[in-house]
């Protein structure tokens, strides 16, 4: 085994894979203490709602692999320590955007790098897809945290 849980022999494809499972699964552990971090009920949950897309991601992602679910154990401390203690809404939606966006940018890496494997591919643009549409919630939201709303006549 490899320092990363992964087989020796494990092919490049297999590699990057298990390379999208472990960001996918930090990425849960890091929104989760974000969320923790957050007075605001609707923010709360939309970042619960972004580490419960992550979680089920890499999930179907372990399907793909033939190795340990435990494989993102040795990084996930690191990224937990990376993220703020204090952040005002607005910097946790920026946050929540960057991470999104690394992860979009992952995607993108993987779907041009992988050969073509039409189930894999097909379930990897759903997911790319889907972090898309967290993005663009992510933006609305911040939208609307930064202009406050008139209130109804």
């Amino acid at each position: 085994m490899t320092p990363s849980g992964m087989i020796a022999s494990a092919t490049p494809n297999q590699k990057r894979l298990s390379r999208l499972y472990e960001m996918l699964i930090n990425e849960k552990k890091t929104l989760e203490s974000v969320a923790g971090l957050i007075s605001d009920h609707t923010l709360r949950c939309t970042v619960l709602s972004l580490a419960q897309q992550a979680n089920q991601y890499a999930t179907e992602l372990s399907c793909y692999l033939r190795t340990p679910v435990s494989l993102a154990k040795r990084t996930a401390k690191a990224v937990l320590a990376a993220t703020p203690a204090v952040m005002d809404e607005a910097g946790i939606i920026h946050f929540c955007r960057l991470q999104e966006q690394r992860l979009v940018n992952a995607y993108q890496r993987f779907i041009k790098e992988v050969p073509f494997y039409e189930d894999l591919n097909a379930m990897v643009s759903y997911q790319l897809n889907g972090l898309r549409a967290a993005g663009l919630q992510l933006k609305l939201l911040g939208s609307l945290h930064r202009s406050p709303v008139a209130p109804l006549a």
